[in-house]
């Protein structure tokens, strides 16, 4: 993930990087692997967002979500 800084005062410095991408295709299992295991990194885990091979937004579950479906 790409560190961009923003000047103050802007949209772009209030919004938060540090959040949980997965690709398009990846198993629940896997999803639940990987938040297990960083996320103490991640500056918010509400939502997993999903993306493509080119980090396009293709979706948005949330962590309740993944949870349900056991």
């Amino acid at each position: 993930m790409v560190d961009k800084k923003f000047p103050p005062n802007t949209a772009g410095s209030k919004m938060i990087t540090a959040i949980p991408r997965v690709r398009v295709g990846e198993r629940v299992r896997d999803v639940e692997k990987m938040l297990s295991r960083k996320a103490g990194a991640f500056e918010t885990i509400d939502y997993i967002y999903v993306v493509d091979e080119n980090d396009v937004l293709k979706g948005v579950i949330s962590f309740k979500e993944i949870l349900n479906t056991r």
